[in-house]
């Protein structure tokens, strides 16, 4: 029998367990059994899902995201947060979708413009809403819109994470096949400070008016 004390952090739960005599091997196994568990639990907790697709046949171009962030997944609502500027962009650029209306009515007015909204993903693991922490990805397979939308000419990717991860997986040569243009756009996440905002407005409008014409 021996003494020893462990504290660790298991993602954003803290475990302390106080100076113990381990008297048997039954012991240790349920310890170490509950540091599993725990574990487990916290990568339950951590993985994400990703929203349906927003699309119809008159659809010519998706803006296609990574994951979507906490807020949206709550809301079920894609860019919910109220500091991405998606929707304030879609409202500078069509007038008819006001950035404040109801979000069913923006995603109709938006279909409108024949634009779309799906993610690269469709599962992963993430704490928080960074796409630079998001682990274990299973992607979404872009080939179920062969039926969807039949007009589809491009693909807008909100973001540098969304780009990279759809153009290493499968989809890229399903893209291929159909002739599908595939376009990097600055991301409209508040957590991208790397563009002015004015540079990444300009860029968005010039993709989404020539797309939606």
């Amino acid at each position: 029998m021996f003494f020893y004390s462990l504290k660790f952090q298991v993602s954003d739960c803290f475990f302390c367990f106080e100076p113990f005599f381990r008297e048997s091997a039954g012991l240790e196994k349920w310890f170490y059994g509950c540091i599993m568990l725990a574990e487990e639990r916290i990568m339950a907790k951590n993985l994400k899902r990703s929203m349906p697709r927003r699309v119809d046949e008159q659809v010519r171009m998706m803006v296609i995201g990574s994951m979507p962030g906490e807020e949206s997944l709550a809301r079920q609502q894609y860019y919910a947060h109220p500091r991405n500027n998606f929707w304030t962009y879609m409202a500078m650029i069509f007038p008819d979708i006001p950035a404040g209306a109801d979000y069913e009515l923006r995603v109709s007015r938006l279909l409108g413009h024949r634009i779309g909204l799906w993610d690269v993903m469709r599962s992963c693991y993430r704490k928080g809403s960074l796409d630079s922490d998001i682990q274990k990805v299973t992607v979404n397979d872009f080939s179920v819109l062969d039926r969807e939308t039949p007009c589809l000419e491009k693909l807008l990717f909100n973001g540098a994470k969304a780009y990279d991860t759809f153009m290493r997986s499968p989809n890229r040569q399903w893209a291929e096949r159909r002739g599908i243009v595939c376009v990097r756009m600055p991301s409209t996440s508040p957590a991208n400070a790397s563009q002015k905002g004015e540079d990444k407005f300009r860029l968005w409008k010039a993709e989404t008016v020539l797309s939606s014409g």
